[in-house]
Order: C-alpha cells, then structure tokens, then sequence
C-alpha cells in the first residue's frame, strides 16, 4: 500500500485543477519597439531623454500593464535606473504609446574634467511587467506564483547636444 501525505495530495489536486487552464499557451507577451528618443531638456549639469516606446498586443484578450523596470547605459557604463508605472489595458490587436524618461548627470560621465562628447553609444534594456486577464491569472498574480513579464532591448547613437 502507497501511504501519501496529505500536502502532496493537496498539490497535486490543485495541478489537476489548473489543467482545464493550462491551453492558454497561445498567449504571446506585447511585443515593444522604440519609436523615438527625444531630448527634452538640458542643463549645465544634466541632460534629459525621453525615450517613445510602442507595444502591441498580439493577443484575442487584453493585457494589463504594470511596471517598466529599465536602465540606461552609455558607452557600456549604467547612467541611469528607473520604474514607471503603466497601469493601463492595451485592448486585443491594438498599439500604445508610452514614454520612459531619463536623466543624463555629467558628473557620472565626466570625472577627469574631460570635453563632454557630443554622442555616445547606448543601450536601454528593461523588463515589462504585465497581467493577463481573468481570475486565475489574477490570484496567481496576487500570490506570487506567476508574475508575465517581457523583456526588451533597444539602442542606438545618443546625441547629448541639442541641435544648434
């Protein structure tokens, strides 16, 4: 005779239960894209960017954003961190817009007394944290079991002298 505990009936019980759920595996993560990177403002100590971004969601249902966790890097150095909360629905097959700012110290860049240099390479990676809708994925969301996120990656040549 097997002898089972009662916690590892419990979870397999609980297995079973999810598996009716379990053909959600067509769902696909909003896909994002750089749209733009725009310099808003400079002083004589810092420069500020707003980065465009555009996500679409591929999906027949909608998805609820939450966070953007991102940070910048120049010439392969991180200048800056940030969170923006983008509580918002992106609606089944349609696009967004959202902005990520950052701030550019020159401080962080220049510690030798060095000329600034009027572009740099740069990197902004980040995770999108996300929800997808019903009751399921909101208890699994709440308790910590699953958490949707997707990761992206944009970079380019980063001018740090407004255009003249």
């Amino acid at each position: 005779m097997i002898r089972c505990r009662p916690r590892f009936i419990t979870l397999i019980l609980l297995l079973a239960g999810l598996l009716p759920f379990s053909g959600c595996t067509n769902f696909k993560p909003p896909s994002i894209k750089l749209a733009n990177v725009r310099l808003v403002e400079r002083t004589d100590e810092a420069v500020a960017f707003h980065f465009d971004l555009v996500l679409e969601n591929p999906n027949d249902e909608p998805i609820e954003l939450r966070e953007f966790r991102y940070a910048l890097t120049l010439d392969e150095a991180q200048i800056y961190r940030g969170r923006r909360a983008a509580f918002s629905t992106l609606h089944p097959g349609t696009i967004s817009e959202m902005t990520l700012p950052a701030v550019v110290r020159f401080d962080l860049l220049n510690d030798a007394g060095q000329t600034l240099p009027e572009a740099m390479n740069y990197q902004l990676t980040g995770t999108l944290l996300y929800e997808t809708t019903g009751e399921l994925a909101e208890i699994l969301l709440d308790t910590g079991v699953r958490k949707p996120e997707v990761r992206f990656s944009v970079g380019g040549r980063l001018d740090l002298l407004p255009d003249s």
